[in-house]
């Protein structure tokens, strides 16, 4: 049922030269190493709520505010919790790649307002990557960072970021620093500092579920 109240938004594919599906796994789970690089000057706000290595990747969340589009008001205003989500539950698609990552934002209700679907797996040279977002059709309300902006300016332009490019300039930055910064942690020995994980896919029925949810 939860599904049916889903609709895909938009879905957009990009090649990524030069990475691996190693390294995007280990970008999850170290984002606070690489957050600002992957949108310089568009990214204004990390930090974790829960952390990976205390929780696990499918029940971590971090905490993000970000500048999408000239004029428009800042995505997650002073900050807007973003959820991992169990892709036995919330997987929207029948097929997939072969590492994937589900991500969303609830309401003060506790309702699921949108997600983002990152998937990737290696091709010759590289990457493919697919985002998409899909978005509730029957959420009660809007998450909380926008009744705040909207109180305090009625007039703000809010504007989704699948409207905009910015997860277009997401995708063409993780080429250019992922490799390196993967590079420069690769040997750290403290897991608690250089966290592990893969997101590679165990099929099972009737919805994918993550190998580091098992």
């Amino acid at each position: 049922r939860r599904q049916r109240q889903m609709c895909i938004r938009d879905r957009k594919q990009h090649f990524l030269p030069g990475i691996t599906s190693e390294m995007m796994d280990w970008f999850w789970a170290n984002m606070e190493k690489g957050y600002y690089l992957w949108a310089p000057g568009s990214h204004k706000k990390f930090t974790w709520v829960k952390t990976p290595v205390e929780y696990g990747m499918e029940a971590s969340v971090h905490m993000i505010s970000e500048a999408c589009e000239p004029g428009a008001a800042v995505f997650g205003g002073e900050g807007v919790e973003i959820h991992r989500l169990a892709l036995k539950d919330f997987f929207p698609f029948t097929t997939c790649l072969k590492h994937v990552i589900c991500e969303g934002v609830f309401n003060d209700l506790g309702e699921l307002v949108d997600s983002t679907v990152h998937m990737w797996e290696d091709v010759e040279g590289g990457c493919v990557h697919i985002t998409a977002t899909v978005q509730n059709s029957k959420v009660s309300a809007p998450p909380s960072f926008i009744i705040d902006i909207l109180k305090k300016d009625p007039n703000a332009k809010i504007v989704p970021n699948f409207l905009t490019e910015h997860e277009d300039f997401e995708a063409s930055q993780w080429p250019v620093f992922l490799p390196k910064l993967y590079d420069l942690w690769k040997n750290h020995p403290d897991p608690s500092q250089n966290v592990q994980c893969c997101l590679c896919l165990l099929y099972t029925s009737p919805s994918p579920r993550d190998s580091t949810s098992s």
